[in-house]
C-alpha cells in the first residue's frame, strides 16, 4: 500500500500531500503540543499514565472532565463497526489507577459548548455546519453518537478571522483535506477539538446539501492539471 500511495503521490493523484504526512497529522499529540492558532483555544489538557498527575488535573472531586481516545481505534460491537466515544469521568474514577503499567489517557477540560461546529476543509474551501446536541441525552456530549433526530444540523458562517485561523493550521499541516471540530461555549469563544485527515463528510453533505463531493473532485481535477497551484 505504501507503494501504491506513493506513484499516486508522484502523479498528484492523492487529496492531501502525502499519505503518511496526513497519518502524522490524525495524531491528537500533534497538534495539542503545539501553537497552531491564535484565535481559537483549546481546552486544558493531559496525556499521562502518571496517577498523581491524572488526580491533581481536577481541581475537586466534583469537578467534571472529559476522557478521550489518544487515536480512534477501529471497534465492533456483535459485527457492527462502533467507536468509543468521549465520556466524562470524575476525580475518584482514577483513585484505583495503578502506579506503573497502565496505558497513558488524554484527559481533557469539559467545555460548557452551546454547539459545535463540523468543518470540512478542500482546498481552500471551508464547509461549515452546525450541530446543536443540547436536546439530546445520547449525544450532548459527543455528538458523535448521531442521535440525528434530536441534533438538528444546519448550515454555518464562519467569521472570517476564524476562517483564516482554520487555513492557516491546515497550511501549517500540510493538508488539503481535513475535518476539524469546534465548539462555542456561552460566552462566544471557539475552541478547536479535533482535526482529523481522514475525516468523514457525507453525512454533513446530506443534512446541509454542501456540494462538499464536487469541491473534492474539482480539486483533484485541479491537482492534476496544475499540480503546482495546488501545493
Amino acid at each position: 500500500m505504501e507503494g501504491i500511495y506513493a506513484v499516486l503521490e508522484r502523479n498528484s493523484a492523492l487529496l492531501n500531500h502525502s499519505v503518511p504526512n496526513a497519518m502524522a497529522n490524525q495524531n491528537k499529540i500533534r497538534y495539542i503540543s503545539a501553537p497552531l492558532t491564535r484565535f481559537l483555544k483549546q481546552p486544558k489538557t493531559l496525556i499521562s499514565n502518571n496517577r498523581e498527575s491524572l488526580l491533581k488535573f481536577f481541581e475537586n472531586s466534583h469537578q467534571s472532565v472529559i476522557i478521550k481516545t489518544l487515536h480512534q481505534m477501529q471497534l465492533s460491537l456483535d459485527g457492527e463497526p462502533t467507536m468509543l466515544l468521549a465520556s466524562l469521568v470524575r476525580r475518584d474514577d482514577f483513585l484505583g489507577f495503578g502506579q506503573a503499567n497502565e496505558c497513558p489517557v488524554l484527559l481533557q477540560e469539559y467545555i460548557e459548548k452551546t454547539y459545535d461546529i463540523r468543518l470540512t476543509i478542500v482546498g481552500n474551501q471551508i464547509f461549515a455546519c452546525k450541530i446543536d446536541a443540547t436536546q439530546s441525552d445520547a449525544g450532548r456530549i459527543d455528538w458523535r453518537a448521531y442521535d440525528l433526530a434530536n441534533t438538528p444540523h444546519t448550515p454555518y458562517d464562519l467569521p472570517e478571522k476564524i476562517s483564516e485561523e482554520i487555513n492557516n493550521i491546515c497550511t501549517q499541516l500540510k493538508l488539503d483535506y481535513a475535518t476539524i471540530d469546534l465548539c462555542v461555549n456561552r460566552t462566544g469563544d471557539y475552541y478547536l477539538l479535533d482535526i482529523n485527515p481522514f475525516g468523514k463528510y457525507l453525512w454533513v453533505e446530506h443534512a446541509i446539501g454542501a456540494p462538499i463531493t464536487d469541491a473534492i473532485a474539482r480539486f483533484l481535477i485541479k491537482k492534476a492539471i496544475q499540480p503546482r497551484q495546488c501545493m
